[in-house]
């Protein structure tokens, strides 16, 4: 009864966060309600969603959050003061800012010509392979990334192989880094942009501080989630298998027309059924299987909107870096 009336009231700060247009029984997580709201409000509105090649191309300018420790404090023990700057919501800025500057990219994806490959500064937003060649400004911090095995390594030098980055990020590297480049591939977006999105998380970011400044605590942790949750679906990635329960037993009905549970039977049937397709399986009791299996996934996502909100999110902490760097501190 608790966690029914904790299910109603939350479900009740929903409607208020979203004026009545969202209910908590739609969605089984707040970043597939957040998504959903989005797109009821408009924010995705001429914005296509991609898939196969070219959303596998777009996952490698997908960089996550930035996990960065100056080397020269690396295991140190540093004794006086030192000042937290914290981002107040990076990743809701990040949204905000890329809405005001340039926006959400409309419409598809073209590929560059190898005659185009200079006009990259003119679109709109564009995902690159790019060959760094030199670097010419050393960061404390460095911000050129370069993606190894599970892990993402920060280098004051040109990586050994091309990069895929995003237009913004190589602007970043060309303002922070100073890079000497070549592009040698790349997609692009110039159908226009929709602002949208920036408007829905102001809206949101200035119902938190209300919430916040009249001690409501629930509704400015859900409105928290909400931002912060915003572009998370945007990056889905593939899965590759899907998961499902299978009983050991079935029910058989006799010649007297009774049922009769019989063990086993049902699991070897699915065996025999999809013996191609079973990745692994788990027993989770007597009764019950836990099989893994291989699937074709082709489905959508907006990957190259997710790259460009976490890349904003990057520029804002290397614009702090940056200045630091320059003055030595």
């Amino acid at each position: 009864m608790v966690l029914k009336k904790g299910v109603q009231k939350f479900d009740e700060t929903i409607k208020e966060i979203t004026e009545g247009k969202m209910t908590v029984y739609e969605s089984l997580t707040i970043s597939s309600l957040t998504d959903k709201y989005m797109k009821v409000e408009g924010a995705y509105d001429g914005v296509y969603e991609v898939k196969a090649n070219l959303r596998a191309y777009i996952a490698k300018a997908v960089y996550g959050g930035r996990v960065c420790v100056n080397k020269k404090y690396k295991k140190k023990v540093i004794k006086g003061k030192i000042a937290d700057y914290d981002g107040v919501s990076l990743y809701p800025s990040a949204i905000n800012r890329m809405c005001r500057e340039m926006g959400l990219p409309k419409g598809k994806a073209k590929r560059f010509g190898k005659l185009e490959f200079n006009t990259w500064k003119d679109k709109i937003y564009s995902i690159l392979t790019v060959k760094i060649n030199k670097v010419n400004k050393i960061q404390q911090m460095p911000f050129i990334a370069h993606k190894q095995e599970g892990s993402i390594k920060y280098l004051n030098k040109a990586p050994a192989e091309p990069v895929v980055i995003d237009s913004i990020t190589l602007q970043d590297y060309i303002k922070f880094h100073k890079i000497d480049y070549e592009i040698l591939d790349g997609v692009y977006w110039n159908e226009g942009v929709n602002k949208k999105m920036g408007e829905v998380i102001q809206r949101l970011f200035n119902a938190r501080l209300k919430a916040k400044k009249d001690k409501k605590k629930a509704l400015s942790n859900t409105i928290k989630l909400m931002l912060n949750s915003a572009y998370g679906k945007t990056i889905m990635k593939k899965s590759n298998t899907d998961k499902t329960i299978v009983n050991t037993y079935q029910y058989l009905k006799n010649k007297e027309g009774k049922w009769n549970r019989t063990e086993k039977t049902n699991l070897n049937n699915y065996i025999y059924r999809n013996f191609n397709t079973i990745k692994s399986y788990r027993k989770i009791n007597d009764d019950k299987y836990e099989i893994e299996r291989i699937k074709a996934d082709d489905s959508y996502n907006r990957g190259h909107i997710g790259g460009a909100i976490l890349s904003v999110s990057k520029r804002i902490m290397n614009e702090v870096f940056d200045i630091a760097n320059d003055n030595n501190y």
